[in-house]
């Protein structure tokens, strides 16, 4: 009983990281970023091919993605500022 237990608790965990985390992956590495809304679509993303599309286009196809880029984006460029003393 107990097996099936740490089975199910691990499943729901499983779940919940696919539903509310994005996995990107481009010349930075891998990283792992918090999404907008719970969903399925968009898990893996692969941050070079979205960045050589064009901008309404990427928008239009992977919006769920393109939001979190943008997001990760101005928080890394906040962090750099933040270091410079700005």
């Amino acid at each position: 009983m107990k097996s099936k237990l740490v089975v199910a608790g691990s499943f729901i965990a499983f779940v919940l990281f696919i539903g509310n985390f994005h996995v990107i992956n481009g010349v930075s590495g891998i990283r792992i970023i918090e999404r907008e809304t719970f969903s399925f679509s968009e898990f893996f993303v692969n941050e070079d091919a979205l960045s050589r599309m064009p901008p309404a286009i990427r928008q239009q196809e992977y919006p769920l993605s393109s939001m979190a880029l943008m997001r990760d984006y101005d928080r890394r460029i906040e962090a750099a500022r933040k270091i410079v003393g700005q």
